[in-house]
This record gives structure tokens, C-alpha cells and sequence, in this order.
């Protein structure tokens, strides 16, 4: 089939795509799909598309592969190039890249180039779900788990970040030649699967139709080790805290500490997650490729399989024993949270105790002054029956004081003499000085009540009306 028969109905994919190989209950709801997120998937300036092909010619061994990279930045260019160099060749290998500049931008394609690179290489209609996540993110932080297995949540800035990532493989039985489709990297994709490992850098992307697979998946597993051994270190700082043996009042522990175990939980959890579901796609990797070695028209050399199998079983036992450690930190960290929780409990138990020791001295401390309260308004009653009694007399010693000093004079007079001496006496007007002397003791003592009145009605409060 001539290329150019091949790009006939690409407007339409992924409902052009042959229905044979469908295998999909409804395209249509998928190209649906696909044309209402274009908006919020791709670019919709022509400036800013931005696709790169790369042709590796594969002989028979690594050293003597060449490479040759291609910018395509329109629909035309695409055109051109899969005319020219579109076709399989035996021995070669097409990669094209879509790229993002961040997690939350578009994609760096429009939607008739990704119509047509995927109609051109048979791209399966499944694959589209895989790029309808990659919509446009509403915040920096938003992670999607399908690229959990690349370096994933880190908090360390200084390691590189690869959230959302996506991966379609063609392989043609007959030739060995293959074609891949790459969204979202962060480097150059080649050398970063090339770098997977030395005992992989003897591959070559034709030996096996999916070592390809294996390549991605090893050289994503070389990230979990540094990434769970950081969250190991941070979890061992937080024991750090409350390890050693003092006094409970003296831990610096908070509500913020057990919300920094609670993430961190959360991060081993979601570790975990991806871990298992990579577990898992190695042994669907390590059922496929028994498929293919015993399928009729494979044509997988026996030392190729053996070979890509050790390698397959090896990736297990590395996730396996990412696995034990990440449910080793597990562990760790719900010991580390349930100490915190009886640390921050026997604390407040404590401050509780000395809240109470406290009280119990201040009501002993109110008792005690209750008691000199008493004493000291005991003595203020007898003190006031004392005045009391003091301005009684003081009512009626004073008017009548003022009386005598007055009529002092007047009461007293000289009789006859007698015998050379005369006697003293009374005169008969004393009712005078009695009369006035009752009064104003009285007119004092009706004034003094009078006064006590009115200050008592002042003192008083006003009641509402």
C-alpha cells in the first residue's frame, strides 16, 4: 500500500480507521470526543505546532545506528514528509514526539496533524482515552497517575519531573521495522531509554517487537529508588522528633506534624499504587511476548525471547523490592503517627494535671481569703454597732452641748447671803434651755436621717423603665 492511498480519510479518525482492527464498541463516540476537547488538547495557532520525527536506520548493532531528527511545524510539512519518508523500510525505525512546554498547557500539535500521524501509522482508536487526559490542567499541582512510573509527586526541585507521559508501539511482523508515538517528555527520549541500564544498552529496537517496552519501563524503575529512599529520609527526620527520651511537655509536636505524616502516607500510598500497576504490565509485557515467540509468523529468535525474558523478570524483582520498601515506609510511618498521637495525648494529659493542681491551689488560696472576708466583715459589724452607737450619742451630746455653752450663764444665779456666803441657784426658766435643747436634737436628728436618706437613694441603681 503507497502512501499516499494511506492518507486518504485521516479528516476522519478515528472513525476511518479499518474495522477490522477496531475491536472498540463505538469509534464514533471517540472522534465525538475528540473534536469537542481539540480545544482545551491542542494548539490552535499554526506557530506554535511543533512536532519531531526522528529516522533510526538499526543494523545489526548498537554502535552502528544512525539517526536523523526532523522539526515538522504544519499539517503540509507532515504531508510531505510521511509521502517521502513515511513508509516502512526494513531495518528502520520512525519515534515522532508531541511535547507540552508544562503540565497544564496544550499539546504543541493541532488536532488535523495528530488526525493524520495516527491515520497514517494505524494508531489504535483505544489510545485516543490516553490523550483526552492530557486536558488542559486548572492548577500546577494536578497529578494523573498514567505517568506514575516516571518520576512522580517529588518534592525535591532539583530531579526532574514527568507526570503525564504516553506511549503507542506499531510493530511489523515481517521487516522488523517499527514506529512510535511519544506525548509529554521532559529530555530526549532516546537517551534517556538508552541509559537504562548496561546490560540493556546491548539491545537493539529491532531485536525484539517490544523491547521498546521494556526500554520505557527500566528506565522509569531507575527513578523509584532515589525517589522512595527521599521519602525514607524525610521520614526518618520526622522520627528524629520524637525518638529520643524528655519530658512530654518538652516535644515540639503539633497538629501540622501528624498533617506532614498524613501526606506522606498518602505519597507512599499513591508510590505503592503505581508500583503494583507497573507489576502488572510486566507480566501482560511477559504474556505478550510468550504470545509472540509462539505465534506462527513472529519470527522471535529463541536467544532474542530467553533474552528479553530475563530482562522482563529482572524488572520484577526491582519493582518487588521497591514494593517492600515502600510498604517498609508504610509501616514506618503509621508507628511514627501513632507514637505522635500518644506523645501529643500524654501531653495534654499532663497540662491537663497541672491545669488541675493549679485550680486546686487557687480554691484553697479563695478559701482562705473567703475566711479573712468573714473575719474582716465581723469586725466591720462590730465596728459599725461602735459608730452607731458613737453617733447617737454624738446627736444628742452635741445639740445639747451647744445649749449649755449657750444659756451657761443664764441658768445658774447667786441667792442671799447668808453668814457671809451665798448659795447657787437654778433658775425657774431651765424648761427654756430643756425646750431648746430637745428640739435641736431633734431638728439634728431628723437632718441626719434626712441626709442618709437621700444617700442611700443615690447610691442605689436606676431601674429601667
Amino acid at each position: 500500500m503507497n502512501t499516499e492511498h494511506r492518507l486518504l480519510g485521516w479528516e476522519r479518525y478515528p472513525a476511518a480507521f479499518p474495522p477490522s482492527g477496531r475491536w472498540i464498541d463505538d469509534v464514533n463516540d471517540l472522534q465525538e470526543q475528540l473534536e469537542q476537547n481539540s480545544k482545551d488538547l491542542f494548539v490552535d495557532e499554526p506557530s506554535k505546532v511543533h512536532l519531531e520525527a526522528s529516522v533510526i536506520v538499526d543494523s545489526a548493532s548498537a554502535q552502528n545506528r544512525s539517526k536523523n531528527n526532523l522539526g515538522i511545524s504544519s499539517i503540509t510539512g507532515l504531508e510531505t514528509f510521511l509521502k517521502a519518508s513515511g513508509a516502512m523500510e526494513d531495518g528502520e525505525s520512525k519515534f515522532f514526539f508531541i511535547s507540552k512546554r508544562n503540565s497544564w498547557t496544550r499539546l504543541k500539535i493541532s488536532i488535523e496533524v495528530f488526525k493524520m500521524l495516527c491515520h497514517f501509522y494505524r494508531v489504535f482508536p483505544r489510545y485516543v482515552d490516553s490523550v483526552l487526559r492530557f486536558n488542559t490542567q486548572i492548577s500546577r499541582t494536578e497529578e494523573y497517575l498514567g505517568g506514575g512510573c516516571y518520576r512522580h509527586v517529588r518534592e525535591d526541585k532539583t530531579l526532574g519531573l514527568e507526570r503525564k507521559s504516553s506511549f503507542f508501539g506499531n510493530w511489523m511482523i515481517r521487516g522488523r521495522v517499527d514506529s512510535a508515538l511519544f506525548i509529554r517528555r521532559s529530555r530526549d527520549y532516546l537517551e534517556w531509554i538508552n541509559s537504562a541500564g548496561e546490560d540493556l544498552k546491548c539491545w537493539s529496537l529491532g531485536d525484539h517487537p517490544l523491547v521498546l517496552h521494556l526500554l520505557i519501563l527500566v528506565s522509569c524503575e531507575k527513578n523509584w529508588g532515589p525517589y522512595i529512599g527521599y521519602l525514607g529520609n524525610v521520614l526518618s527526620s520526622m522520627n528524629q522528633k520524637i525518638s529520643f527520651l524528655r519530658g512530654y511537655a518538652e516535644y515540639n509536636l503539633n497538629l501540622s506534624h501528624c498533617q506532614r505524616i498524613a501526606q506522606l502516607r498518602g505519597m507512599l500510598e499513591t508510590a505503592l499504587l503505581i508500583l503494583e500497576s507497573n507489576l502488572d504490565i510486566a507480566a501482560i509485557l511477559a504474556e505478550h511476548a510468550s504470545d509472540l515467540y509462539q505465534g506462527a509468523h513472529a519470527q522471535v529468535p529463541l536467544e532474542a525471547h530467553e533474552h528479553f525474558r530475563s530482562e522482563v523478570q529482572q524488572y520484577e524483582r526491582m519493582i518487588n523490592c521497591h514494593i517492600r520498601n515502600t510498604r517498609k515506609h508504610l509501616r514506618f510511618a503509621e508507628a511514627i503517627h501513632l507514637l505522635t498521637l500518644k506523645i501529643m495525648d500524654f501531653r495534654n494529659d499532663e497540662l491537663l494535671q497541672e491545669n488541675t493542681d493549679s485550680m486546686r491551689v487557687l480554691a484553697g488560696e479563695t478559701v482562705s481569703e473567703n475566711k479573712a472576708m468573714v473575719t474582716i466583715a465581723n469586725k466591720s459589724a462590730a465596728d459599725s454597732r461602735t459608730v452607731t452607737i458613737a453617733t447617737v450619742i454624738a446627736l444628742i451630746y452635741v445639740p445639747v452641748s451647744l445649749v449649755t455653752s449657750f444659756f451657761s450663764t443664764s441658768l445658774v444665779k447667786y441667792g442671799p447671803e447668808r453668814g457671809g456666803a451665798s448659795a447657787v441657784e437654778i433658775r425657774k426658766e431651765i424648761w427654756v434651755f430643756i425646750v431648746v435643747a430637745v428640739v435641736l436634737m431633734v431638728f439634728t436628728m431628723v437632718a441626719a436621717y434626712l441626709f442618709a436618706r437621700r444617700q442611700k437613694n443615690r447610691d442605689q441603681p436606676q431601674q429601667p423603665a
